[in-house]
């Protein structure tokens, strides 16, 4: 099985019978690290990813007649996304917390301080409203976050008011500083954990709720409005090559260039009232 390409197997997938079940295992011993791997980076729980990865690859399946020979890689990778970004449009979010050993919250951090932060949508958020900041991607558990926290990897970390419960380190919610207040409206354990003057600054200035709901909303527009713009976009953002990118999209080298770049200006209507709400937070 070595010998067959990633592109082959997906064809014997489609084909189906007992070449199908084959190939099917086949790419999913090559692809099951990395796969989990990236859906962790999209935001989906350690004691979530045996379920949303064999959801994606059940849609894999279901999609593999229609695969058309590009990179295998970012193929499944784009399954994958979809499959983590409807499973977290389903799924009530819980509160984020501003966790750091040395500072009280966003705004008190110096220009240059190391922030990390694992879903691209938060990156973003945060790049926008304090871009002095410099943001390191965080992965691991949540105990290995919290470890990388402590020995000093970062100044602050972003993580899932959840995530820290389920770990046993509720006390670090109450240290720090909850940068939404949706707790509130999930769990109901809103009169456990004191809002400061700070975190209503913080929550005030980065208008979360409504801010991220109108990005939400807005690139769900675009998705629809221009989906091989937004796939393209959505590939960049995940650090594919302009090569990987115009094996998907099908294009020249060139062409994929220019494909992006007017992609950019196409998503710029849709955004740009969002940005005026971070303006008017401030």
């Amino acid at each position: 099985m070595t010998t067959i390409s990633d592109s082959e197997l997906i064809h014997m997938i489609a084909a189906g019978g007992r070449d199908a079940e084959i190939g099917f295992r086949e790419l999913i011993k090559r692809y099951r690290t990395k796969i989990k791997s990236r859906l962790k980076s999209f935001g989906i729980l350690a004691e979530e990813l045996d379920d949303i990865f064999q959801d994606a690859c059940i849609k894999l399946m279901a999609a593999a007649s229609s695969y058309e020979n590009g990179s295998v890689n970012a193929w499944f990778t784009k399954i994958a996304k979809n499959t983590a970004i409807d499973h977290l449009r389903k799924t009530p979010r819980t509160g984020d917390v501003f966790v750091s050993n040395h500072f009280d919250s966003l705004k008190e951090m110096p220009s240059g301080a190391i922030i990390g932060i694992s879903t691209i949508s938060r990156q973003h958020m945060v790049a926008q409203t304090f871009p002095t900041l410099t943001i390191e991607p965080l992965s691991g558990d949540i105990a290995s976050r919290l470890s990388k926290l402590d020995e000093g990897f970062y100044d602050a970390i972003i993580v899932g008011d959840e995530e820290l419960r389920r770990a046993g380190e509720a006390s670090r919610i109450e240290r720090n500083k909850i940068l939404t207040d949706q707790t509130a409206h999930v769990s109901g354990e809103s009169d456990d954990i004191e809002k400061t003057p700070d975190s209503a600054d913080i929550e005030d200035r980065y208008s979360e709720n409504e801010v991220e709901r109108c990005m939400r909303d807005a690139l769900f527009a675009f998705k629809v409005a221009e989906p091989a713009r937004c796939q393209a976009l959505e590939l960049q953002k995940d650090g594919y090559s302009i090569d990987e990118i115009s094996s998907v999209i099908q294009r020249s080298i060139a062409a994929t260039k220019e494909f992006l770049s007017q992609s950019k200006k196409k998503l710029k209507p849709f955004i740009q009232h969002c940005f005026e709400l971070l303006k008017n937070g401030e």
